[in-house]
């Protein structure tokens, strides 16, 4: 049984420039997959080993796959996106054999105007050694041709194969017969081909007995290898870095004649003045061949400046938005201290507060622009200075009031119905009055348009329609009886009687006709409806008299001049030998005197007609030789 093979390789290009630009600017398209796609390459699928048989195929998601995210490898434990790289990274193969080759190409032209040009990568490498024979070990291929010349690109072809001499592996912790190489850097030494159209390959394969695999990662970053640099002039030294994962590092002056120092990171006392240096870049034995990078450092001159501005309220002028003198410490682009003083100068802003209170329905004019709904908004004017005058206006609509007279309607005549419009502050209805309050007591349309505290007019009608009322009658023989003695009472005029005796017992009685034992004197009021179902009543008073001499005096009576119970004077057809009746109000003033029998009380107190209330009557009377004094109290009714 085979030992598995792995080759595990993740490889970084990197795109540089050797001249006082900047690399992103020479880079090709998407070499780096930043766009985040796999546009621009072209992928090939085949056998191995040796890799052979290749077929154009689009991106196979699987052998040909897109990487993101922070997710490290399972046997080598490092992230599949470098460190310090991009976003992306390209995965050639996968962990399933079958005697499988994946291949990407990108093929691009080195700029005219540049000599010195590089393709950098990283790579890692894993290896299970199954111990095959070097032309069956699974690998992984870089290499590079000149289609312009027709020629391989010289040392620029290398082949990683699982059991070679490669320095730097080491046992995976997950499996032990798993070896590693960590990220490690390499070159692709394009210098002297301008205007010349490269392709570079990356292809890996699995063994060619079928049951080992390899596969590996491509990522292109154009930024891993600063080439520009600035020191500030105040500064006694400066460091540099060259990229990782080469055997050693010569730094040169400009004309490659004085080694300055050795390291892939070194520190250098600071240049007076723009210097370029040159780093040789020597890989391990076997990948690759020496190449020469150049980096210019610059130097920076610390300033000092002054700065007066004026601004308005509100805005901002270098972070500051108040009047004053401010003096910052900065760091320019080259990350060197200024020493910068602002002179700045705020005017102010005016503000007005404006609230307009609207009617409803009304549209009103403000600066031109008309508005009929509310809203809350600022306008702007410039003032002399420039700057803003802002107004805030609010227009609101005033609470709106509900003016109701309610349905239109039929009323009983001699009824009336009392709108109150109430709460607003004046009215005017089309009968001319002014007041909340009117009585409605006939036919007709009324109108009502009343006007609220802020000056808003409502309008509302309604139509009454007046019914008369039945004429409702109680007749009766006689209305002064003896006490006791049954009296009879018969209703005309209507229906649906109810008789209601206004005495001691307060009783109620149904139908056409009464009978009732009278025991005290009683006011009786008899109500009926009519065929359009308003109703009305009439009453009528029984007295109690004492029949040995007929002495009868009404509880009640109404002067009003309708000839029915307008007289309030004893009832009877006795002649008295002798008459006195006084009548007296609630304070004890006398109101009304008579010796004369026929002569009555008409309610007035010297022509004058008294109030509706309560009076006091004192009767003394002479029969033959019998004297009686009778007192009681009668309801003047109006």
């Amino acid at each position: 049984m085979y030992k598995s093979l792995i080759i595990y390789l993740i490889l970084i290009l990197q795109c540089f420039v050797f001249k006082q630009t900047t690399a992103q600017s020479n880079c090709p398209p998407n070499i780096d997959f930043e766009t985040g796609t796999l546009s621009n390459w072209q992928f090939y699928i085949g056998v191995c080993c040796p890799i052979s048989g290749k077929l154009p195929s689009q991106a196979i998601n699987g052998r040909h796959t897109l990487m993101s995210g922070t997710a490290l490898d399972y046997f080598g434990g490092f992230p599949v996106l470098p460190p310090g790289g991009g976003q992306y990274a390209l995965k050639l193969g996968n962990s399933s054999a079958g005697s499988q080759s994946e291949s990407a190409e990108y093929s691009f032209i080195v700029p005219n105007s540049i000599n010195n040009y590089s393709i950098i990568y990283r790579y890692a490498v894993v290896f299970e050694d199954p111990n095959h024979s070097l032309a069956e070990q699974p690998r992984f291929v870089v290499s590079a041709f000149d289609s312009t010349s027709n020629q391989i690109v010289n040392c620029n072809d290398f082949l990683y194969i699982s059991g070679g001499v490669l320095p730097g592996f080491e046992h995976s912790l997950v499996d032990n017969s798993v070896l590693y190489k960590s990220w490690t850097t390499s070159t692709l030494n394009l210098s002297g081909l301008a205007g010349h159209k490269i392709t570079i390959t990356f292809e890996s394969g699995d063994c060619s007995l079928g049951a080992h695999f390899g596969y590996g990662y491509v990522d292109v970053s154009c930024g891993l290898f600063q080439i520009n640099g600035v020191i500030c002039n105040n500064e006694p030294n400066f460091t540099m870095s060259g990229p990782s994962g080469f055997e050693n590092y010569l730094w040169y002056d400009s004309s490659l004649t004085t080694l300055l120092a050795q390291g892939e990171q070194v520190t250098l006392n600071s240049p007076s003045q723009n210097t370029t240096y040159k780093l040789v870049i020597i890989p391990y034995v076997g990948f690759g061949c020496p190449d020469t990078l150049t980096t210019t450092i610059y130097t920076s001159n610390s300033t000092t400046s002054t700065l007066y501005n004026t601004i308005c309220q509100g805005e901002s002028y270098e972070g500051y938005t108040t009047t004053g003198i401010y003096i910052d410490t900065l760091t320019n682009i080259a990350g060197c201290d200024s020493i910068r003083t602002i002179n700045l100068k705020v005017n102010p802003t005016y503000y007005l507060d404006t609230i307009i209170t609207k009617c409803f329905d009304e549209t009103i004019l403000y600066d031109g622009i008309s508005y009929s709904n509310p809203v809350t908004t600022n306008i702007f004017h410039t003032t002399t200075l420039g700057c803003d005058s802002i107004t805030h206006l609010e227009i609101r609509n005033t609470p709106t009031i509900p003016l109701d007279l309610g349905p239109d309607r039929k009323i009983c005549k001699g009824d009336y119905i009392i709108y109150n419009s109430l709460p607003f502050v004046s009215f005017l209805w089309n009968t001319g009055d002014t007041t909340a309050n009117i009585e409605v007591q006939k036919t007709g349309t009324y109108t009502l348009q009343a006007t609220d505290q802020y000056g808003c007019i409502y309008i509302d009608q309604v139509a009454i329609e007046m019914i008369p009322k039945p004429n409702i009658r109680i007749f009766t023989s006689e209305k002064a009886i003896c006490k006791n003695q049954e009296i009879v009472l018969s209703a005309f005029g209507g229906s649906n009687y109810i008789w209601y005796l206004n005495d001691t017992s307060n009783s109620l009685h149904y139908g056409d006709t009464l009978h009732a034992n009278i025991k005290e004197n009683t006011n009786i009021i008899l109500c009926g409806e009519g065929t359009n179902s308003c109703s009305n009543y009439d009453t009528v008073s029984v007295y109690i008299v004492s029949c040995c001499d007929n002495i009868i005096l009404p509880n009640a009576f109404t002067p009003n001049g309708d000839g029915i119970n307008d007289i309030f004077k004893p009832i009877g057809l006795l002649k008295y030998d002798q008459y006195e009746l006084k009548i007296m109000n609630r304070w004890g003033n006398e109101v009304f005197h008579s010796n004369a029998q026929e002569i009555g009380w008409e309610g007035n107190h010297k022509g004058v007609p008294c109030i509706m209330d309560t009076y006091y009557y004192f009767l003394k009377v002479k029969c033959k030789t019998k004297e009686e004094l009778i007192k009681g109290d009668v309801l003047l009714m109006r």
